[in-house]
């Protein structure tokens, strides 16, 4: 008995010394930016993490994420409003990998925001700076519109590029959105502030202001009233004052494709001001899309404006013969980051059943996809040029998803 004794009490003694040789040794000192020493607890908003390039692991102390992603050589993380993306020695074009981290932030900016503005409303971004001795920085703020609760949206980015003594490379890019504000957002860019060792120029008021003090012009502000059509791979905008039909848009759906002879896909049709799509009095809009019109991007992006022209002309005379009577007029044109459109009106048009109205049709050509914007009004309403003008609106408002 007392030989099990002694065994089980060496066994134990064994055992303590064994686990105490694997306890890491408490941090209590704050690391620096820079100083792979993982384990400090004394941050409030941060934590440590690991990446690894090439066999070296680079400790960063960045917002505490449960949920946050950590690859290999980037990270990205969500706290409290902010959100962080971090990459490590990151992989640059044989052009730009021998370039200085100002001029690689630099060419970051202009892919970002140059290549098309319009997508970022009331668009702000900085010189590229000095971040201390060891990167550059540079930030960016703009709105965007939330069709779902119709109210803008701002955000804020701060791109900051390190080069670390050894040569490690280690970029930022930290994004504020006002949806996501916390009254915790400005503790988080502090703390990580200090850890950098460097400003972050954020102040908790900015977006707010922003989004006060912006005026859209009119033809933004009567977007923003309008109603968001998602169809594939693009979206439309339908102002106000019309609303979707279910009752001919289910009617459309089953019987325009067979009549066509095309198959068509969401089929959506839209009266104006109370008057339904299918009143022979009312006016009507239909948005649908369909890949065998034999139109393509590809092959209009290689013809010339010449090309172009004869192309639109022979839409038109090919409308105009299958609706005897009418009277088309038509051009044809490029959309900077969608595709190809297509301008099609006329009066005294036709239908299957010899029903006569004024209208048009404008054409989206995008890829192998063409979206159909049709609408009609009875001949002689009074409402064609109005209803030309609200064409125009939905043609103009496209965006790419």
């Amino acid at each position: 008995m007392k030989k099990t004794s002694l065994i089980a009490l060496i066994m134990v003694t064994v055992f303590a010394v064994a686990c105490a040789k694997e306890e890491a040794p408490v941090v209590t000192e704050q690391p620096a930016f820079g100083e792979d020493i993982p384990g400090y607890a004394g941050f409030s908003e941060l934590q440590s993490y690991t990446l690894s390039f090439e066999g070296q692991d680079t400790v960063l102390y960045l917002p505490a994420d449960e949920a946050a992603y950590i690859g290999a050589t980037s990270a990205i993380i969500n706290r409290a409003g902010v959100e962080c993306k971090v990459n490590l020695n990151p992989m640059y074009s044989e052009d730009m990998k021998d370039k200085g981290q100002d001029v690689k932030l630099s060419e970051t900016l202009k892919r970002e925001f140059e290549k098309d503005p319009s997508a970022f409303t009331d668009l702000a971004v900085s010189q590229v700076n000095p971040l201390g001795e060891k990167g550059f920085d540079a930030q960016a703020s703009y709105l965007s519109f939330d069709d779902a609760t119709k109210t803008y949206v701002g955000e804020w980015v701060d791109y900051m590029y390190f080069t670390l003594d050894d040569g490690r490379v280690v970029n930022f890019r930290l994004k504020v959105n006002s949806s996501q504000e916390t009254e915790q957002t400005q503790a988080v860019i502090a703390q990580l502030a200090e850890y950098l060792d460097v400003t972050i120029p954020y102040d908790a008021q900015f977006l707010k202001q922003k989004i006060a003090s912006y005026e859209p012009d009119e033809g933004e502000a009567k977007k923003n009233d309008a109603t968001a059509v998602n169809m594939d791979d693009l979206t439309f905008y339908i102002p106000d004052g019309y609303s979707l039909d279910t009752i001919s848009t289910g009617l459309a759906q089953e019987y325009l494709g067979p009549f066509a002879g095309i198959e068509i896909k969401d089929v959506k049709m839209f009266g104006n001001e109370g008057r339904s799509a299918g009143n022979d009095e009312g006016d009507f809009i239909m948005l649908f899309s369909t890949d065998e019109l034999g139109l393509t991007s590809g092959q209009l992006g290689e013809l010339n404006a010449g090309e172009l022209s004869t192309v639109s002309g022979m839409l038109k005379k090919e409308m105009e013969n299958s609706m005897p009577g009418s009277k088309l007029s038509g051009t044809i044109e490029r959309i900077d980051g969608i595709g190809h459109g297509v301008k099609l009106f006329g009066t005294n048009l036709s239908d299957d059943d010899g029903k006569r109205y004024d209208g048009g049709f404008l054409f989206v050509v995008r890829g192998t996809t063409t979206y159909v914007i049709a609408a009609e009004t009875p001949v002689g309403s009074g409402r064609l040029d109005q209803l030309k003008d609200t064409m125009e609106f939905i043609y103009d408002s496209v965006e790419a998803n």
